[in-house]
């Protein structure tokens, strides 16, 4: 019965915002916020596409006060003291998939400048001023945009929400470095880490990672002509070095995609047993693609699209404040004159405005063992869609459906590091790989909708076939089966 006031509750409040103008601190935010509908189908029942387009339309001060009050709770909940509690959490996750909902529709069409005014110049968007609305400026004031992108990461590493509490009571998060307390997953960066996961967890890092993919989803809203220049601000300040806790993020998303086993021991219909994580590393494949694939222009092209665009200007200010708190952790560590032994930290001094943390880090990962643990867990992923098709058991086998993505991870990793491929082509068995390659060749061919797929893995096996090292290894007697459809 709760359940049934709180939604009519939540419908009587939505309507509400279509018919008055209300200030940002009324009630009916608090009641829209805390009687959403839990359930992900209700949500878009009761948060239907046409009330929105009308709130963008004809009331959008009301929609920016329901944004920026959502905003508002979750950067609360990043600076909280204590855990959160089961009905903060509940909060918390419904302005998460709230704003997932929202963000959309403020992306589609911007012809108007809403994103720019509410998210980014923290300006009230009016449909038919009347009269100039007055803006607190200040230098100091993080735009909603910036608070949103710190808040969503920082709630990946929140104790009793992200990441289990008993192992990091009265430990404090390193941001700026790799800490094995919060890491997700042991493997890059930290072979053991301690805290652990579980389904409550998992399902909170998904909901977070589903909205950051969205907040950084405007270019798929632009012209073709327009995308091809644009710099994504969203994506400019999340992958920007002084961002808290990117490093922690890389490695919780690299290590969980690589550590995953989709069907553990070869027994037929076991992964069906086990809790589903699909969903959790399809989120963590899609966000770690989206992340090491942004790039700045040169320095040159970039200045001139901060002169030209206030929300890259507001971008660029997020950046230095982000800086400014690194700078004023560093100045804190050095007055300490020691730093908690557990906790390794990299070097950000020589970090511009143009660094891709995430790239950066993919790069950088050396040794023989990372290089080894990142290559076996891609190609048993990648061999994951030939088990499933070649078993005597129909569906006993549990397929792992992101092979695009996968192929793609594999791609930004033989391009862009080299000591990846070395260990890969000497110290690794290459036909693991080549396996996968010929086979996803061979079932794009005969699908017209994988075209793209088609290119990109003949683009790959292209690359490959550079490296001597690769050619060589395919001279070795190939024992294992390869389901194909060879026309001889």
């Amino acid at each position: 019965m709760g359940n049934a006031e709180s939604t009519e509750a939540f419908s009587n409040e939505l309507n509400k915002l279509k018919e008055i103008s209300v200030e940002k601190n009324n009630d009916a935010f608090k009641t829209i916020i805390g009687g959403l509908p839990e359930e992900e189908g209700d949500l878009y029942q009761f948060v239907k596409s046409e009330d929105l387009k009308f709130l963008r339309e004809n009331k959008p001060k009301n929609l920016a006060f329901l944004i920026w009050n959502c905003i508002d709770l979750l950067h609360e909940a990043t600076t909280a003291q204590s855990y959160p509690t089961e009905s903060e959490t509940k909060i918390c996750l419904n302005c998460i998939k709230l704003l997932t909902r929202l963000m959309p529709f403020l992306f589609e069409n911007n012809n108007d400048g809403f994103v720019t005014m509410a998210m980014w110049q923290n300006k009230v968007p009016e449909r038919y001023p009347t009269a100039e609305v007055e803006v607190k400026e200040s230098s100091e004031v993080l735009p909603y945009a910036g608070k949103l992108v710190h808040a969503l990461v920082s709630l990946l590493f929140v104790p009793n929400f992200t990441i289990g509490a008993d192992i990091v009571d009265g430990v404090t998060i390193q941001a700026y470095g790799i800490d094995p307390n919060v890491i997700w997953q042991g493997g890059v960066g930290a072979k053991e880490v301690k805290t652990y996961s579980n389904s409550a967890l998992e399902f909170n890092r998904y909901l977070i990672m589903k909205c950051l993919v969205t907040c950084c989803s405007e270019t798929l809203y632009l012209a073709p002509e327009d995308a091809l220049d644009f710099v994504n601000p969203w994506l400019w300040i999340l992958t920007s070095q002084f961002t808290k806790n990117a490093t922690n993020l890389f490695y919780s998303l690299l290590n969980s995609i690589c550590a995953y086993e989709p069907n553990g021991p070869p027994l037929p219909y076991l992964g069906y047993l086990k809790s589903d994580q699909s969903y959790y590393i399809d989120a963590c494949i899609q966000t770690l693609c989206i992340l090491t694939d942004f790039r700045l222009m040169n320095q040159e092209a970039l200045d001139d699209c901060i002169e030209n665009s206030e929300a890259h200007k507001e971008a660029l200010k997020c950046i230095n404040m982000f800086k400014k708190e690194y700078n004023q952790f560093n100045e804190d560590q050095q007055r300490m004159g020691k730093s908690e032994s557990t906790v390794q930290t990299i070097n950000l001094d020589d970090a511009t405005p143009q660094t891709n943390v995430f790239a950066s880090l993919m790069n950088g990962i050396k040794t023989r063992d990372d290089c080894l643990f990142v290559f076996d867990g891609l190609q048993r992923l990648l061999n994951n869609l030939i088990d499933a098709n070649n078993t005597y058991l129909p569906g006993s086998v549990l397929q792992v459906e992101c092979q695009q993505e996968l192929m793609f991870l594999f791609w930004k990793l033989a391009h862009h590091n080299k000591e990846f491929m070395y260990y890969m082509l000497n110290q690794a068995s290459p036909l693991k790989i080549a396996r996968p390659l010929i086979f996803l060749l061979d079932d794009a061919c005969s699908q017209q909708t994988k075209t793209g797929l088609l290119q990109f893995t003949s683009f790959v096996i292209l690359h490959l076939s550079s490296e001597r090292d690769f050619c060589i290894s395919l001279n070795a007697p190939y024992e294992g089966d390869l389901p194909l459809n060879l026309n001889l």
